[in-house]
């Protein structure tokens, strides 16, 4: 009977857990884009209330008005006049003290995720370090311009992400030794940072389907 009721008891818990594993990134999602979306709301209010009269202001408005805003920015930051205002501007900001920090730190998160043409990883490829198979990303193709002591002519620089990205080392690797793997950068990185739980097969995948390293 103790052996039903800790089977029980384990089957409760089991289902407990899948149940939050369901529910926590959905709840986490929708948290961070209500957050999102009340904060450019009551920023953006603010501003729309310093300039217009309160009764001219509707709920929703300074959120309204975000979207144009950024959708300005982006294309201020594509733009070549307005390119290196901005450049000037980030590098004010990274070299003030204290508010350097925050700035890279934010920076360096926002950069993470973003995928657009300044992204240097390119290739997911596989190594064999120690006897184990490692997940790694190419940084760079060509180190013919690296400094002396890192300088290579057959060698590529991949970083090996560490589980939940903490940590995550580069390595200056011989082309041969390296393995083209059938994955996206995306997938890749969201295998290391959950340490292998997240990847699923995708229909009509395969590994010969990875290319050349």
């Amino acid at each position: 009977m103790g052996q039903g009721s800790e089977s029980g008891f384990q089957h409760v818990t089991r289902t407990i857990l899948r149940g939050l594993v369901t529910v926590i990134p959905v709840a986490a999602t929708l948290y961070v884009v209500g957050w999102l979306a009340v904060s450019a709301e009551w920023i953006m209010g603010l501003a729309v209330r310093a300039v217009l009269p309160d009764e001219w202001y509707w709920p929703g408005m300074g959120l309204a008005l975000t979207l144009p805003l950024l959708y300005g920015v982006g294309w201020a930051f594509d733009h070549w006049l307005l390119r290196g205002f901005i450049d000037a501007t980030e590098a004010l900001l990274a070299r003030t003290p204290l508010v350097n920090k925050v700035f890279n730190a934010v920076q360096d998160l926002i950069s993470y995720f973003r995928r657009d043409r300044n992204r240097n990883f390119d290739q997911v490829v596989s190594l064999e370090l120690a006897g184990v198979t490692v997940l790694g990303l190419v940084t760079r193709h060509d180190l013919r311009d690296r400094p002396l002591g890192l300088r290579s002519d057959d060698r590529l620089a991949v970083y090996i992400p560490g589980s939940y990205q903490i940590g995550g080392f580069t390595v200056n690797v011989p082309r041969e030794r390296l393995t083209a793997v059938a994955m996206t950068v995306e997938d890749a990185l969201r295998y290391a940072v959950t340490g292998g739980m997240s990847y699923k097969a995708r229909i009509g995948t395969a590994v010969d389907d990875a290319g050349a390293v």
